[in-house]
């Protein structure tokens, strides 16, 4: 039996996701010029909360935490994890989720859930969201799978929604598993599996403001930490510091915010089978540990 309920643990990968330092995003003690680690903080409490609502639907989660989320912070903290989070927590309503039960969750959507998720979007105005030729979210609803189907090309929370979770599931989550059963700080393992998927996968966030090429470059950073071991050396670590520096921007331009939304995407998937079986506090005892293999 889990210790947290499905709303509680979304939250708490928010905050393990804010928590844990990665290159070129917030984190305690690094706040950005208009956004700062507790604003985090406080849109994951207004997500657990909306998400918490008795019978809601992924449309009125998606809403009430984007509206939690400008209230409480007037930022738009979170949009990418209130996206990803909500079907995963719909689909953990009979236990853990799966990938064929999220699969299930983004099939039954209705007319009422596009209309929410839309909703979502306009509250949050998030950066980069530019017109579109079809779907576009600013006039009249569409279908939101169909919609993120279109925008998967430009956008990796979409192409969460068009492939039913394939990072998530295939990447994100699994990783976690991995380095954590190799005895390691959870912090760590977040941080390695961020850097693993920057790597992979140009941050999609970075790409709409600045273009492919620099989504690249920064992927291509993350290629050269993770080369000399990561977070799990010392001369990775290293590295890290120094790729941290190299994406400092006074407006935040390179901020591979995306990739951050896909870590606590994992972090929930993660969460839920490890409190199945072991409880909370064995997962926040093993939160530090440096990793070093050296």
């Amino acid at each position: 039996m889990r210790s947290l309920s499905a709303p509680q643990i979304a939250a708490l990968s928010c905050v393990m996701e804010v928590m844990c330092p990665k290159p070129g995003n917030v984190g305690p003690g690094r706040p950005f010029k208009y956004i700062n680690d507790v604003m985090f903080l406080a849109s994951a409490l207004g997500l657990a909360e909306a998400f918490g609502a008795e019978g809601a639907s992924v449309g009125v989660m998606a809403e009430g935490a984007a509206r939690a989320a400008k209230l409480r912070t007037g930022r738009n903290t979170n949009l990418g994890m209130i996206l990803l989070l909500a079907p995963l927590v719909k689909a953990s309503a009979r236990g853990e989720a799966t990938r064929a039960d999220v699969r299930e969750v983004l099939e039954s959507l209705t007319d009422d859930d596009s209309r929410g998720v839309c909703e979502a979007i306009r509250i949050a105005s998030p950066e980069g969201l530019g017109g579109s030729e079809r779907y576009d979210v600013r006039g009249e609803t569409p279908p939101i799978v169909d919609a993120m189907r279109y925008a998967s090309r430009w956008d990796s929370v979409a192409r969460e929604y068009a492939s039913g979770y394939e990072i998530t599931f295939e990447r994100t989550s699994p990783r976690l598993a991995a380095y954590w059963s190799e005895g390691r700080g959870l912090k760590i393992c977040v941080l390695q599996t961020y850097l693993g998927l920057l790597a992979e996968l140009p941050d999609t966030l970075i790409e709409r403001k600045l273009g492919r090429a620099a989504a690249e470059k920064v992927s291509t950073g993350a290629s050269e930490v993770l080369a000399r071991g990561g977070a799990f050396t010392r001369e990775g670590q290293e590295m890290i510091a120094a790729f941290d520096v190299s994406l400092a921007h006074p407006n935040n331009l390179y901020n591979p915010g995306t990739t951050a939304d896909l870590i606590a995407a994992g972090l929930f998937v993660f969460l839920s089978k490890e409190l199945r079986e072991g409880g909370l506090p064995p997962i926040l005892e093993r939160w530090e540990g440096d990793g070093c293999a050296e």
